[in-house]
């Protein structure tokens, strides 16, 4: 059985140490023929167990582990590794004596310093993927990159993104101009030296001659509302733009910063305020400009006007109140939500303390509305509201089975008690994340919470009988659990305690 996988998937999200449980119990060694390896949520000690492992595993063609941070010259042992995602990219280059065999690599936090030292070592490379941090240089050193811009580093290289990039104008061409065969390019940036069209036409006509796929977005910061800004976007609108390239674009003002973005919006998260006024490319009308975006902060005073956004792909939506108005969210408001958010593919919803709002209704239209929604993110305060709305408790029973009770910006006075009707509402909740102080409280969730597979607990200055209780718990073998103390009070103090039930 073991020899026939191939791909293999371990993290410790959500759980607690799942990943130790599983080395303790199988070697990766056995796995022959694993060709694809990811790991997230790594302990320091586990990444020492993987960076023994790694170079026996010689079938491996890619190693996925945003969390590793070390030197991962253990990873570039293996002769067939093509797919590399890391957080950071750390190599002795001094006692590196062959090319990497690295064909697709994604790097989560690098510096473009960094990056230039990589180029050489990766001829292979057909797709990047970096965040690129700001670096401070001299101008000797700024002099002897502009020297060796020329020079084709990355001749294989089809696909560039930079989901930020925090360098200028400038050093993005000294990079582009290495790897000048690439046919795709995704930037954001909010270095605002990036927004200067006729710069980046002269650029791609001169330099870029394969580049046939373009999306960018680009911001300005506050106080950046001016008449050249707002000129200097409609540059990108020119014919070289629209006519000879496709790329077209369209830009947002509001309250805070204003930016321009290729269509369709690139990314996956977007923020709908009250102050915001999108400037409409109408020959764009047909097209799903916002397609690609998931998740969606939405502040409920947008619910009441007539808004020109819609997004259509939405699988998480956070309810938030950032302005002076008073506006109380009624059920009613639920079906203006509907003309700006399709609710049939949402899944998480989050409502933030600040938001104002009939709080039974509001949840009982969304759950009413949207099928496939299982996970809730609420504050206690406004969860107590909801415990006499019947039509609410019956769709929190029914559909909700990872609840998160979030004491952000609650006072410690406030207290939130655990009680037999808690129970009763969210009884066939799988994933609890809620704050304990009392054992009678954690006993009611392991007693009549029968579909618990996973419980973290915020413990404040637990009662003696809390430590009896859990004790009592942890003691089943099919129970998996996880302390971090808040200070060396050790049980005097507060406790963060994570429990997984097998």
């Amino acid at each position: 059985m073991k020899n026939q996988i191939i791909s293999l998937k371990l993290s410790n999200e959500g759980t607690c140490g799942q990943i130790d449980k599983f080395l303790s119990l199988f070697s990766l060694e056995e796995f022959s023929n694993l060709q694809s390896l990811t790991v997230n949520e790594l302990k320091e000690e586990t990444i020492e167990i993987l960076t023994s492992l790694l170079p026996s595993m010689s079938q491996l063609r890619c190693f996925d582990s945003t969390d590793w941070e070390d030197d991962i010259s253990p990873v570039m042992q293996l002769a067939n590794l093509r797919t590399l995602v890391v957080n950071r990219f750390f190599l002795d280059y001094d006692h590196l004596h062959n090319s990497l065999s690295i064909v697709n690599l994604t790097i989560h936090t690098c510096s473009f310093d960094e990056l230039y030292e990589i180029f050489p070592f990766t001829p292979m490379l057909k797709y990047l993927n970096a965040n690129i941090t700001y670096s401070c240089r001299s101008d000797d050193d700024r002099a002897a990159i502009e020297a060796d811009s020329n020079c084709d580093k990355a001749i294989h290289l089809q696909k560039i993104v930079f989901p930020s990039f925090e360098e200028t104008f400038q050093i993005l061409k000294f990079i582009l101009k290495q790897t000048r065969n690439f046919k795709s390019l995704t930037i954001s940036s909010k270095n605002k030296t990036m927004i200067d069209a006729y710069g980046w036409q002269d650029f791609i006509t001169s330099s870029l001659p394969h580049l046939n796929i373009f999306n960018f977005m680009f911001h300005c910061g506050e106080n950046a509302y001016d008449k050249s800004t707002i000129f200097n976007f409609k540059q990108f609108q020119s014919s070289f733009w629209k006519e000879q390239h496709h790329w077209y674009t369209q830009y947002i003002l509001n309250r805070d910063s204003i930016y321009i973005y290729t269509i369709p919006y690139m990314s996956t998260t977007y923020e709908l305020t009250q102050y915001v006024n999108i400037c409409y490319n109408k020959e764009m009308d047909n097209i799903d400009k916002f397609k690609n975006v998931k998740k969606v902060i939405l502040d409920q005073n947008v619910i009441k006007e007539e808004c020109k956004f819609y997004f259509g792909n939405i699988e998480s939506l956070t309810l938030t109140n950032k302005s002076n108005e008073k506006l109380l969210l009624h059920g009613k408001h639920i079906q203006y939500m509907k003309t700006i958010i399709n609710l049939d593919n949402l899944r998480h919803l989050s409502i933030t303390l600040e938001c104002h709002m009939n709080t039974g209704q509001v949840l009982y239209e969304i759950l009413k509305k949207s099928p496939q929604l299982t996970s809730l993110v609420i504050d206690p305060v406004m969860l107590m509201k909801v415990y006499d709305d019947h039509g609410a408790c019956k769709y929190l029973n029914k559909r909700i089975k990872k609840l998160d009770i979030r004491y952000a910006q609650i006072p410690f006075s406030i207290r939130f008690y655990v009680t037999e009707k808690f129970c009763e509402i969210f009884s066939n909740v799988e994933y609890l994340k809620c704050r304990v102080r009392q054992g009678h409280e954690l006993s009611l969730l392991f007693t009549h919470l029968s579909k618990l597979a996973f419980l973290v607990v915020f413990a404040p200055f637990p009662d003696l009988h809390f430590y009896k209780v859990f004790k009592e718990k942890i003691s089943n073998p099919n129970v998996m659990h996880d302390i971090e103390f808040e200070d060396d009070d050790g049980w005097e103090g507060a406790a963060f305690i994570s429990i997984w039930i097998n």
